[in-house]
């Protein structure tokens, strides 16, 4: 059970990791055609590697269902706080960083243990000073066997005298327990990765800008375009970690702490149940007028005047209507200058402090004038605009559209120009 252990399933192709093959070719057949075992293992890859690619890219890796890891304490009613040198890895299914499924079919036992025993001479545990208490993870990796043996014509172009073959292949699994060392074997390659995401959208909204849909859209495309990652060949789903206790004789006593739900176990949720869930969060926003098209904020302008004054100008993008097209307009005494606030950050206080703002809205054209007499603001400072309506009187236009985005928020920094007058800076920090 040694992650560096050779398995004695090994890999039939040890391409199928590539993030992007060079093509997909099908068999195209034909009346008379004559097929061997070439065309026949070209026509299983090619369902097999469609599956695969369309696994990793749209679904990504982690665990669909069971495989919980738990401590098996017996006799059967024994205390659960019992101890123990074997763990319970229950039946359920995965998907691996390269798109294969995973099934386990039955509840597997690992006995600890005899792990330690066959593997307290390799370089990551012959470190460990008993007695103590160690850290280890039950990883979960795919693994491919020949099987069932059959006669077979004999090579004439062979060496081997036997008429043998294996007939079928089964898609098997691999459970392992890795030490703290190997634990970096589970960190998976998924592309984008949630950090490429959040990196891509931070930088979108830094600075003076509007956050829109199609804003976050564009920089979604940015990360996607980034490239496909190629994932290691030896990688694996880490389930739980857990710690298990040595006496000073050598011998493992017991298995604490088994944690089946940290940050390294990967979890995959339907698409069934993502529907229902952004079904529920949809209908909730429905009612509102915060979905479906209406006037937003198109973007957003400061003009500094000297270094402690200046105005913010909000533009406001009315949807057009008829033939022609006409703008339709907010309707009248929606718009509240109360629903605009202004906080500015303060870095010793570590608070937000009301900065007191003259708002207007203009309808030609239309927008939101924001202005601040001198002393109101400050170089170097970092500031919070916010425009939040009630549910129950929001801004619309004459066609019950609610002002959209719903909250707005965007943050800026002011900065000298270089001339003695404010500016909006390219970024917060």
């Amino acid at each position: 059970m040694s992650a560096g252990a050779r398995s004695c399933c090994p890999e039939i192709d040890p391409t199928c990791c590539a993030a992007i093959p060079p093509e997909f070719v099908r068999l195209r057949y034909f009346f008379g055609q004559r097929l061997g075992v070439v065309d026949f293992h070209d026509e299983q890859a090619y369902h097999t590697g469609k599956m695969r690619f369309h696994n990793r890219h749209l679904h990504g890796a982690g665990v669909l269902c069971g495989l919980l890891v738990s401590r098996f304490v017996f006799p059967q009613g024994a205390p659960p706080n019992t101890p123990t040198t074997v763990l319970r890895v229950s039946k359920g299914a995965a998907l691996d960083a390269c798109g294969r499924e995973i099934v386990v079919g039955a509840d597997q036992c690992i006995d600890v243990n005899a792990w330690y025993q066959l593997n307290k001479n390799r370089e990551e545990v012959k470190s460990w000073t008993v007695p103590g208490t160690f850290p280890l993870c039950v990883a979960l990796r795919y693994r491919e066997c020949p099987s069932d043996p059959m006669a077979a014509p004999r090579d004439p172009c062979g060496c081997e005298a036997s008429g043998c073959e294996f007939g079928r292949v089964r898609e098997s699994f691999e459970l392992a327990l890795l030490t703290e060392a190997e634990q970096p074997l589970c960190d998976l390659v998924l592309t984008p990765s949630l950090a490429d995401i959040e990196r891509v959208l931070t930088a979108q909204s830094q600075g003076l800008g509007v956050t829109s849909g199609d804003s976050v859209l564009s920089a979604i495309n940015q990360a996607v375009a980034n490239g496909c990652g190629d994932q290691p060949e030896d990688s694996w789903l880490c389930l739980a970690c857990f710690n298990i206790s040595i006496d000073s004789t050598g011998v493992v006593t017991d298995v604490t702490d088994v944690v089946t739900d940290g940050a390294g176990r990967l979890s995959l949720v339907s698409t069934g149940v993502l529907q229902q869930m952004l079904v529920q969060s949809l209908a909730g926003g429905a009612g509102t007028g915060s979905l479906g098209p209406g006037p937003s904020i198109s973007s957003l302008a400061f003009t500094g005047n000297g270094l402690d004054a200046g105005t913010l100008r909000m533009d406001v993008l009315l949807l057009e209507e008829g033939t022609p097209p006409a703008a339709v307009p907010l309707a009248e005494g929606t718009f509240d200058p109360s629903f605009v606030s202004v906080q500015r950050y303060d870095d010793a206080a570590f608070q937000w402090q009301a900065v007191t703002t003259n708002t207007v809205y203009n309808d030609t054209p239309p927008h939101i004038l924001l202005t601040w007499s001198s002393g109101a603001l400050a170089d170097g400072a970092r500031y919070r605009v916010t425009l939040d309506s009630p549910q129950n009187a929001p801004v619309i236009d004459r066609k019950m559209r609610r002002l959209l985005p719903a909250p707005f928020i965007s943050q800026f920094r002011l900065i000298d120009d270089g001339t003695g007058t404010l500016k909006a800076a390219d970024s917060l920090f």
